[in-house]
């Protein structure tokens, strides 16, 4: 084989191509180390995630009450905080067993009910909500109490209670049911028709007169 004589500009042009190969090769590994571990981090964070589950216990329901426990079961994964979402309102549950449970206060009608388990790291995963439709009335409940003092049997409204959102009875209406079996007596007349007062006292009939 015959050999070819190699001066000193062919030697160190055979040396920058080489180093330049060196170099190329260094710089395509890095390049795919990064890629390699912005693959990972990426696979890692969704698994995180996705490896929550959890679900409302009952689902939907009809609520007959204002104050109602939601119990919230977490099957998968971990959480630093469970909390349940009532429309725009948040509650925190507290760990109960098996579940997690927090005591919500619902409206009348639609409640749209969700829970929300937060993840280290600041993730969140949510569970499919529920519909709780609450079926009591916002409204005032009317107290009557009676009382005997002076000869007259006394009617008061004064105690009635608030509703949820406060509200307050405006007026009270008083009048005699058409089949009393007797005429009701106001201090100063007859009761008749309908009387607007918180309270009211009526004078017994001469067979009620020995009432105390």
């Amino acid at each position: 084989m015959e050999k070819t004589p190699i001066n000193r500009r062919s030697f160190l042009r055979l040396c920058v191509v080489a180093a330049g190969s060196l170099v190329a090769t260094a710089c395509q590994k890095a390049i795919e180390d990064i890629a390699t571990a912005t693959e990972a981090i990426a696979t890692s964070t969704v698994s995180a995630s996705s490896a929550v589950k959890l679900n409302l216990a009952g689902g939907a329901r009809d609520v007959w009450a204002w104050v109602k426990q939601v119990k919230v079961q977490v099957s998968e994964g971990q959480c630093e905080k469970v909390v349940v979402r009532v429309d725009d309102q948040e509650f925190t549950a507290q760990p109960d067993g098996e579940y997690f449970s927090a005591e919500v206060k619902l409206s009348e009608g639609k409640n749209q009910v969700s829970a929300v388990c937060l993840q280290p790291g600041g993730a969140e995963t949510s569970s499919d909500s529920a519909i709780f439709t609450g079926r009591l009335r916002e409204a005032p409940t009317a107290v009557i109490e009676i009382g005997f003092e002076g000869g007259q049997i006394g009617f008061d409204g004064s105690q009635s209670l608030l509703a949820e959102d406060n509200a307050a009875l405006i007026r009270h209406f008083w009048s005699a049911r058409p089949t009393n079996p007797a005429l009701l007596r106001l201090p100063d007349g007859e009761l008749a028709g309908e009387v607007d007062s918180q309270k009211i006292s009526i004078t017994p009939p001469p067979s009620m007169a020995n009432i105390t």
